[in-house]
């Protein structure tokens, strides 16, 4: 039974190793929005349509699988942080990381999305 001292010192290199994981997941995950933003097709609007100004209608096939990788590695190390988290919590006062949840949720929206 808990006797009402708290014995922890800090976080522990495995927690800091989380917390190292959770921001280059995050990290990696704007590295991909910046690598949809110039691999996507060329929106088209009305100014471009009235110069008749040519588009790219097709995506660039490097820098998509770039994206692919980013995106996959940033699922892997949330996943990753989001498992190392569960082990190494042992109170149910300790920390739930659910922003790995919610990005691991928008990257599988993400890569569902762009493999259509």
């Amino acid at each position: 039974m808990w006797d009402g001292l708290e014995r922890r010192k800090g976080p522990d290199l495995l927690s800091q190793i989380i917390n190292v994981l959770n921001v280059l997941s995050w990290f990696v995950f704007v590295i991909a929005l910046a690598l949809f933003h110039y691999a996507r097709p060329e929106l088209n609007n009305i100014i471009l349509q009235y110069h008749n100004i040519p588009i790219r209608e097709y995506w660039l096939g490097t820098l998509k699988g770039y994206l692919y990788i980013s995106l996959y590695m940033s699922v892997i190390f949330s996943a990753i942080s989001l498992i190392a988290n569960q082990v190494r919590n042992k109170r149910k006062t300790d920390y739930q990381k659910y922003n790995l949840v919610f990005l691991i949720i928008v990257l599988l929206a993400f890569i569902g999305v762009i493999s259509v």
